[in-house]
């Protein structure tokens, strides 16, 4: 299914909610981002795992907790860096993006992604506020991907490679410390800090909203 359809067409956008595994099947249906096929075989599987990674997410629980209290403890210092990405990158129309934060089967190793307007950041990590900064870029600059493509080929160079220098300068470029420690006053957060459970059946993360303003 992710292979006919790719990243961000239908998938995150249906279950990437606020609702249970059979709402979100049923309203990304209603809402034309799946076919009928493609939304009840996505529920059935996440029913089939949901009981299966319940230790998983009950064992994760305080350490995203703890991530969200980073987040809101460094929010008065994590605006400036955004503000200047997103006045560089010229995206006349910043978008916000719903970020999620879920499990992560390992302790250290793991990451992220930036799909169909929403932000998934595993936890536990060594610097997921990092990680975060380097997919909210990706979501940053996705308007101007055509004219990054453009400029790709026109240097024989791969997008993907170009996409990813561009966001890795900022992470772990800018924001990384030596010690790989969060330098909190190069790190930057912007938007409306609003934290809420997210619900997919059993499974539960956090979800922020994260948006980016010029002002």
């Amino acid at each position: 299914m992710r292979k006919k359809r790719g990243w961000g067409k239908g998938f995150e956008q249906s279950f990437l909610v606020d609702d249970s595994i059979d709402d979100a099947a049923a309203k990304g249906i209603a809402a034309g981002l799946l076919t009928a096929d493609e939304a009840n075989a996505e529920r059935d599987i996440l029913l089939h795992f949901a009981p299966k990674l319940e230790p998983l997410l009950q064992q994760r629980h305080a350490a995203i907790a703890a991530v969200e209290q980073q987040l809101l403890a460094e929010r008065e210092r994590l605006a400036p860096l955004v503000k200047q990405l997103a006045h560089f990158s010229e995206v006349t129309e910043p978008p916000t993006v719903d970020v999620f934060f879920v499990a992560n089967a390992e302790d250290r190793d793991g990451g992220g992604g930036a799909n169909g307007g929403r932000i998934v950041v595993e936890v536990p990590l060594i610097d997921p506020i990092g990680v975060l900064m380097h997919e909210a870029f990706h979501a940053l600059l996705r308007p101007k991907e055509g004219a990054m493509k453009a400029a790709a080929a026109a240097a024989g160079l791969d997008f993907i490679v170009v996409k990813e220098a561009i966001a890795y300068a900022v992470y772990p470029g800018i924001l990384e410390t030596p010690s790989r420690a969060i330098n909190s006053s190069k790190i930057s957060y912007s938007g409306n800090c609003a934290p809420c459970r997210h619900r997919i059946g059993s499974c539960s993360s956090i979800r922020w909203r994260l948006s980016f303003a010029h002002s």
